[in-house]
Parts: C-alpha cells; sequence; structure tokens
C-alpha cells in the first residue's frame, strides 16, 4: 500500500471503484423485457393502449382521454419551436383571379 498524502486526500483506496461482475442497469432492464416478450408478456405501453381501446368502446373518447394524454409523449414527439425567415416576391400572375379588382 501506497504512503498516506501530506494532505490526506486521493489516491488510491482498497475496494473502491466498480466491480468487475457488477451488470448495468439497463442491461438487466433490457434482459428482463427480452425475457417478457419471448414468454408472450406484454409490454407496458400495450397495456395502456389496451386499455384506452377498452375506454372509448365502453365510454367514448371522454373515457379514453386521460389514457391517451398519458400514452402520447411515447407515441408522439413533441414539436420543436422554429423561427422561419422567408422571403416571397408576390406578382400580378400569382395573384388569384379575385384580387387582381383590388389591384
Amino acid at each position: 500500500m501506497e504512503a498516506k498524502k501530506p494532505s490526506g486526500r486521493g489516491g488510491a483506496r482498497p475496494g473502491a471503484g466498480r466491480k468487475p461482475t457488477t451488470r448495468n442497469v439497463r442491461e438487466t432492464a433490457a434482459d428482463v423485457i427480452l425475457k417478457r416478450r419471448a414468454e408472450g408478456g406484454k409490454e407496458p405501453m400495450q397495456v395502456m393502449l389496451e386499455a384506452m381501446d377498452e375506454a372509448y368502446a365502453q365510454g367514448g373518447a371522454l373515457a379514453a382521454f386521460p389514457l391517451a394524454k398519458e400514452c402520447a409523449p411515447y407515441m408522439h414527439p413533441k414539436l420543436a419551436s422554429a423561427e422561419v425567415k422567408a422571403e416571397a416576391v408576390i406578382t400580378a400572375r400569382t395573384l388569384p383571379a379575385s384580387v387582381h379588382e383590388f389591384v
């Protein structure tokens, strides 16, 4: 073992760091999903969509709306706002016929 530094900080410590056999949490979650899919199990989004369809069939759009609202972020990406700069040249040829009386 190394000698301690005068400040008492820094340097390698025995037993510190990630253990070589530790698995990543995301890998474990992916394994669970793959296992459920192989066994014919349903994923959470499938359950939510089926519940929404059932609510729609029984109570109409008003009953299904809360479930649809929960599913929407996973199904449709948010639209980003963008600033558009455009220039247009308007000539008599590009105007509709009904506008010619005002020109």
